[in-house]
C-alpha cells in the first residue's frame, strides 16, 4: 500500500502582505522594478504627479506597493543618492470616525517633522506651512459639514408641515405667531450652537496659526507651501493604499483632497484601488461617467499585472504540499489520478487572484489536522480540498451538500443499493445547485465538475462502487459522509488510524489481537471488518498471514451484539466470512492453503475454524469448476477433520456451552459426528438444566417481520422437526420446566409442555410459532407470524 508521508511541518498561511521582492512568487519583480525607477527619475516643480496602480481586490496590489519601495530604496542606496521621502496613508484605518482628512495632513506631515528631509531649518518651514495648510482645510471642511447638517435640520422642522414644531395648533392667531416667532429664533441659536461646539478648537487652531506665522489667507498658506516645496532636492511621494474599501462619500472626500493638491510641485501621488469600484463611486456622486472623472485627476494609470497562472497554480500546490506533509494518506497511482482529474476540471478554475490561494490555505490548513488521528489522515485528501473549496466560494453549494443531502441521509443508504426513486431525487439536488442563475457559466462548468466528482451518485450513469469508495474514505459513502462536517469521531466508526494500525501490525499476532479486542469492546468489530474487506486487495502476504491467525485467535471471545430487533450479522459469523476473503487474496493456491493449515492448527479456538471451514467445505460441494476453489479437497478434508476432533473435545465440556455460536457449533457435530455420538452426547448434556437452557437459548429460530399494525419485530419459533432429530423433546423440557424463568425462555418451555400435550412431535410441522417481540421489547402474539 502506498502512502504519501513526509516530515511533518507545521505551517499556517495567511493573507498579510509581502514586504520584500525575496518574497515575490508570482514574478511580477521586475514590473516593480520599472515603476520604481520611474518614480526615482520623476523631478517636476511645476505640479504634482497622480498615478494609480489598479487592480482587482485580492490582486495583490498592497504587497506590489511594498515591492516598488523597497526597489526605490535599494537604488537610492546603490547610487548614493538622497532618499525619496515616502509618506504611506492608508485612508481606510481612518475609515468611519471623520478623521481622514487630519489622517492624510498628520501622515504627510511627519515626512517633514521625523527628520526625512535631510535640512532641518527647509523641513521646519515646510512643516510649519503644512500645517497652516493642515488648519485650515480641516476647519473649513467641518463647518461646511455641520452647516449642511444644522440648515438641513431647520429645514425639516420648517417643512413639516402638520407634524412640525411650527405646525402646532392654537385657539388665538396672535399665540400662534408668537410661538412660531420664537420657535425661530430658538432653532437658529441651535443651530449656531451645532456649528461652533463641534468645530471650536478647529476655528480656535486657524486663529493661533495666522497669528504665529502672519499669514492672512488660504491662498497665502498655499502659496507660502509651493515655496518651501520647490527647495526640495527630491520630491515627496505620498502612496495612498486601499482607497476602493472606503463608502462613497469617504472615496470622494479622498479623491477630491488629492485633486485640491495636485498643482503642488515636488509631489508625487500613488494611488492604490480596484478602478470599477472608485469609478461606480464616483459616478453615483456626480451622475457622470466615473472613469472620466477620474481621468481629471490622475495622469498615469497602470495595471497591476495579472499573476502567470504556472505561478500562481505552483503557490496553491506548494502550499497544499506543506499541509498534506503533516498527515499520511493513501496517495497510490489511482489516487494522483483522481486527484489531477479532480484539481484541473473542479478545483483550480475557482483561484483568481493570490489573496484566494492565501486564505484558502489558511483555512484549510486548519480543517486539515482537524481531521488526524495519530498521523493519519481520517478522510480523502480530494474530496476535503473539494469540500473546502466550496465552502470558501460557493457557500450555498457547500450548504447544499451538508445539509440538504445530510438531512436525507437514507438516500445515501438506498443509492447503494440502486434504489431508482432515491437515485433520482438525489440527482435533482444537483442540479438544483446547479442551476442557480447567479452562476456564470464558467463556475457552472466547475461546479459540475467538482459536484459530481465528490457525488458520483448524482450522475446517471455512474458505477456504484461502494467498497472502493468505504476504502478511500470518501464522501460519498454514506458512513463517511459525516465526518466531513463532524469533527469529533463518530461513535462505532472505525478510524483511518485503527485500520493502519491492524495492516501495519503485520509481523505481530498479539498486537493484531489487542487492536480487534479493543475494537471489539467499542462494538465496531463488524464495521472493521467491512473496512478491511474493503483493502483486501492491498493487503500483503505477511499481513493476511497475521490476520488469519489473529482472527481465529480471537473467535471464542468475542461480545454479543445486542441491538434490539433490528437485524444484523453474528461477529463470529462475519469474522469467518472476512476470513475466507483474506484467504482470496493469496495468488498461489499451495501457499493459500499453507497458511490456513497453520492457523488452525497454532490456535486454541474453535468458533472461528469451525465457522471458516464450514463456509470452504460448503463452496467447494456445490458444482464449480476446480479452478475456483480457493482450496483444494485434500486440504479440506484435513483441516475439517482436525477441527471436528477439537470440537468433540471442547463439547464434552462445560466451556462449550459458554460460546456464543453454540447453534452453529452444535449444528457442525451432527454433520462431522456419528448420529448415536451426538443424541449421546445432548442427553447426558441437557440433562444439566443450566446447558439445556442454552441450548434452547441458541436453537430456537429467529426472524424479523414488519407489517403496518406492529411495525418491525422480531419472531421465535421451535424448529420441532430438527430437535426431534436429535434429542428428546420430552426429557429436554423435564430438565428445564422447573425452572424460573421469565420473557422468551419461559413462553418456549410453555410451548414445549403444549406440545407435547398436543401430540404435535408426530405432526409434519417444520417448526411452531412462539411468540413475537416488539421495538420496545415488548412480548405479543400476533396470528399473522405463525406463517
Amino acid at each position: 500500500m502506498d502512502f504519501k508521508i513526509e516530515k511533518p511541518v507545521h505551517q499556517w498561511s495567511s493573507d498579510r502582505e509581502l514586504d520584500n521582492l525575496e518574497d515575490d512568487k508570482l514574478g511580477r519583480g521586475e514590473f516593480a522594478k520599472r515603476i520604481a525607477k520611474e518614480l526615482q527619475g520623476w523631478n517636476h516643480n511645476q505640479g504634482s504627479l497622480v498615478m494609480s496602480l489598479n487592480g482587482d481586490w485580492g490582486s495583490g496590489k498592497s504587497s506590489f506597493k511594498n515591492f516598488i519601495i523597497r526597489c526605490m530604496e535599494a537604488e537610492s542606496k546603490n547610487n548614493g543618492m538622497t532618499p525619496i521621502p515616502i509618506v504611506s496613508y492608508n485612508p481606510w484605518q481612518w475609515s468611519g470616525q471623520d478623521k481622514l482628512l487630519q489622517g492624510f495632513f498628520d501622515e504627510v506631515g511627519k515626512a517633514f517633522k521625523t527628520g526625512k528631509l535631510r535640512n532641518f531649518l527647509k523641513a521646519w518651514k515646510l512643516a510649519r506651512a503644512w500645517e497652516g495648510l493642515k488648519a485650515i482645510t480641516i476647519a473649513s471642511r467641518e463647518v461646511a459639514t455641520h452647516l449642511q447638517r444644522s440648515l438641513a435640520t431647520i429645514s425639516t422642522l420648517i417643512a413639516g408641515g402638520g407634524s412640525g414644531l411650527l405646525a402646532l395648533n392654537f385657539d388665538s392667531v396672535w399665540l400662534s405667531t408668537i410661538f412660531a416667532t420664537l420657535s425661530l429664533i430658538l432653532i437658529g441659536f441651535a443651530t449656531l450652537c451645532a456649528i461652533y461646539a463641534p468645530v471650536a478648537d478647529l476655528v480656535a487652531a486657524v486663529i493661533n496659526w495666522k497669528f504665529r506665522s502672519g499669514e492672512q489667507s488660504l491662498e497665502n498658506t498655499r502659496a507660502n507651501l509651493k515655496r518651501q516645496l520647490l527647495k526640495l532636492e527630491r520630491p515627496v511621494l505620498v502612496v495612498i493604499d486601499d482607497l476602493d474599501r472606503l463608502t462613497i462619500d469617504e472615496i470622494l472626500l479622498v479623491v477630491q483632497l488629492v485633486k485640491a493638491n495636485a498643482d503642488f510641485p515636488n509631489v508625487a501621488y500613488l494611488l492604490l484601488f480596484q478602478r470599477s469600484r472608485v469609478a461606480k463611486a464616483l459616478q453615483e456622486v456626480f451622475k457622470e461617467n466615473g472613469y472620466k472623472y477620474l481621468q481629471k485627476v490622475i495622469q498615469v494609470e497602470l495595471d497591476i499585472p495579472s499573476p502567470p497562472e504556472d505561478r500562481l497554480r505552483k503557490m496553491l500546490l506548494d502550499g497544499l504540499d506543506i499541509i498534506h506533509a503533516r498527515a499520511k494518506f493513501r496517495w497510490n497511482a489511482e489516487a494522483k489520478q483522481r486527484w489531477r482529474n479532480t484539481f484541473e476540471d473542479g478545483i483550480w478554475p475557482y483561484f483568481d487572484t493570490p489573496r484566494d490561494v492565501k486564505r484558502f490555505l489558511g483555512v484549510f490548513g486548519f480543517y486539515f489536522e482537524s481531521h488526524i488521528t495519530d498521523e493519519i489522515l481520517e478522510v480523502s485528501f480530494t474530496d476535503l480540498v473539494g469540500l473546502e473549496v466550496l465552502r470558501m466560494f460557493d457557500h450555498e453549494a457547500y450548504d447544499g451538500v451538508r445539509f440538504a443531502f445530510q438531512s436525507k441521509r437514507r438516500i445515501y443508504l438506498q443509492l447503494l443499493f440502486g434504489e431508482k426513486e432515491f437515485q433520482e431525487e438525489f440527482q435533482l439536488g444537483v442540479k438544483e445547485l446547479l442551476e442557480r442563475t447567479t452562476l456564470s457559466s464558467v463556475q457552472k462548468r466547475a461546479l459540475s465538475a467538482l459536484l459530481y466528482e465528490l457525488f458520483p451518485q448524482g450522475s446517471d450513469n455512474v458505477s456504484m462502487d461502494e467498497q472502493t469508495w468505504d476504502r478511500d474514505n470518501r464522501i460519498c459513502h454514506p458512513k463517511h459522509f459525516p465526518k466531513y462536517f463532524q469533527l469529533t469521531p463518530i461513535e462505532g466508526d472505525i478510524s483511518e488510524s485503527t485500520l493502519r494500525r491492524l495492516i501495519e501490525a503485520r509481523n505481530s499476532i498479539s498486537s493484531s489481537k489487542d487492536i480487534l479486542l479493543e475494537v471489539a469492546q467499542e462494538d465496531a468489530l463488524l464495521r472493521l471488518f467491512e473496512r478491511l474487506l474493503s483493502v483486501k486487495d492491498e493487503l500483503t502476504e505477511s499481513t493476511i498471514r497475521t490476520l488469519l491467525h489473529a482472527l481465529f485467535d480471537i473467535s471464542d471471545m468475542l461480545p454479543s451484539i445486542k441491538n434490539g430487533v433490528e437485524f444484523r450479522a453474528d461477529a463470529e459469523r462475519e469474522l469467518a466470512r472476512l476470513s475466507v476473503q483474506l484467504l482470496r487474496g493469496i495468488e498461489d493456491p499451495q501457499t493459500r492453503s499453507a497458511i490456513l493449515k497453520e492457523a488452525i492448527e497454532n490456535t486454541a479456538a474453535i468458533t472461528g475454524p469451525a465457522i471458516c471451514v464450514s463456509m470452504l467445505v460448503s463452496s467447494s460441494k456445490k458444482e464449480f469448476d476446480t479452478q475456483s476453489r480457493i482450496i483444494d479437497l485434500n486440504t479440506l478434508e484435513e483441516v475439517r477433520d482436525s477441527v471436528a476432533k477439537r470440537l468433540w473435545i471442547c463439547a464434552q465440556g462445560d466451556s462449550f456451552w459458554n460460546l456464543h455460536a453454540v447453534a452453529f457449533l452444535i449444528y457442525r457435530i451432527k454433520d462431522w459426528m456419528p448420529e448415536n455420538e451426538l443424541k449421546g452426547w445432548l442427553a447426558k448434556a441437557l440433562a444439566e438444566p443450566k446447558h439445556a437452557l442454552v441450548f434452547i437459548e441458541h436453537m430456537v429460530n429467529e426472524s424479523s417481520s414488519t407489517n403496518s399494525r406492529y411495525g418491525t419485530r422480531r419472531v421465535y419459533k421451535i424448529p420441532v422437526r430438527a430437535w426431534s432429530d436429535m434429542v428428546d423433546i420430552k426429557m429436554l423440557y423435564n430438565s428445564i420446566s422447573q425452572e424460573n424463568l421469565v420473557g422468551v425462555n419461559q413462553k418456549i418451555v410453555e410451548k414445549l409442555g403444549e406440545i407435547l400435550d398436543s401430540k404435535d412431535l408426530n405432526s409434519k410441522l417444520q417448526e411452531i410459532y412462539v411468540i413475537s417481540r416488539d421495538e420496545e421489547g415488548n412480548l405479543f402474539e400476533d396470528p399473522s407470524d405463525q406463517f
